[in-house]
Order: C-alpha cells, then structure tokens, then sequence
C-alpha cells in the first residue's frame, strides 16, 4: 500500500454492482487494500487505494438470503432463534 501522509482519508461508496465493479478494477491493474468479501453486515465490499494514498471502499448491500448473521446471546439467556 502506498505511504499515507497527514491528508490520508477513505471514502465509503454504494454501488449496484461491486462483483463486477471489482473485475473492472482488478483487470485494470488498481492496487487493492481488501478483496471482495460478504460482510456480515449484510454489504459485499471491497476497498483500493489510490495514487495518493486514500483508500475507497465500494459497496452493495447483499439480499437478506445471502447474509449470514451469528446470533450470541447475552449472558444467562437463551437465543430466541
């Protein structure tokens, strides 16, 4: 990753379409900071840096099917799920 200065920021953006978005980056040779990934918080993203140093990260949120969600229940409780 390229060396930030004191100006360093990132930048979070929605996009409809990060799978192909991600193949559009990758064959134009961008430098990747994270590979394309499910979050479970229900966004697929991934995130580039740029020349400069910032770094920007593209995101679509996921259908509800493809979230995967962990259920932890507080201490002495039983999951409702």
């Amino acid at each position: 990753m390229s060396k930030t200065q004191d100006h360093s920021w990132f930048a979070y953006l929605h996009v409809q379409d990060a799978s192909g978005l991600y193949d559009e980056i990758v064959t134009n040779g961008v430098e990747i900071w994270h590979t394309l990934e499910n979050k479970p918080w229900g966004m697929r993203e991934f995130a580039v840096v740029t020349p400069d140093g910032h770094r920007i990260v593209f995101g679509e949120i996921l259908p509800n099917e493809d979230i995967k969600r962990e259920v932890i229940p507080l201490r002495g409780t039983k999951p409702l799920i």
